[in-house]
């Protein structure tokens, strides 16, 4: 117990400190070499004069070199820049080491590509067309009743259509100028004759009954 009561005791006497680097010559030489380049960096700050201004690209040279690198569409084809990239980036140098202001190239501006894009007109296009459904479906039973209509006439159309090449060929095979006509003419005139022959025969009983 009496070793438990110490321990505790030192705890709470314990004071953290802070755990400092023990500095080497070496360290030593590092932090002078950062201060003396920090002493340089802010003398050139206050002793360095502004840039001088660089002389504007003469007239039209630089639209004629641009010209130059796009392609050319001759005869249905189209034909290569005649300036490289790398030719560009040449000309580019020298006209920027002999002291000329080469011009930066425009950035995108966004605002006017977002107004003539097509998104822009995708809501107004989207209101329109919502109107144009809603219009058509209050149309739409009395566009139904027309379609029901149109099937039936048109249902109608084609049994009687079929009805009378029915009847046509039926005729053409009991013309007598057919001389091989089907099995089903045969058929009929067979009943037919059967019909009549016993039409005969019940007259025929009826008059002997009669006598």
């Amino acid at each position: 117990m009496s070793i438990l009561k110490s321990i505790s005791s030192i705890a709470k006497n314990f004071v953290p400190t802070k755990l400092v680097a023990k500095k080497t010559p070496f360290s030593n030489k590092f932090e002078k070499e950062i201060q003396s380049l920090k002493s340089e960096a802010s003398e050139n700050q206050t002793n360095s004069s502004p840039l001088p201004e660089r002389l504007p690209m003469p007239p039209g040279v630089y639209n004629d070199i641009m010209q130059k690198r796009r392609a050319k569409f001759v005869r249905g084809f189209w034909q290569k820049p005649e300036l490289s990239a790398v030719r560009l980036a040449g000309i580019k140098k020298k006209y920027i080491l002999a002291g000329y202001n080469w011009p930066s190239k425009p950035l995108r501006n966004v605002a006017r590509y977002y107004e003539n894009s097509r998104s822009t007109f995708y809501h107004p296009d989207k209101i329109k067309r919502m109107e144009k459904i809603d219009a058509c479906m209050k149309k739409m039973p009395e566009l139904l009743k027309q379609y029901n209509l149109r099937i039936k006439l048109e249902k109608e159309q084609e049994e009687l259509k079929n009805f009378k090449t029915e009847q046509e060929i039926y005729l053409d095979a009991l013309n007598a100028g057919s001389r091989n006509p089907p099995s089903w003419v045969e058929e009929d005139k067979r009943q037919a004759k059967l019909k009549k022959a016993q039409s005969k025969q019940l007259i025929i009983t009826t008059k002997k009954k009669k006598k």
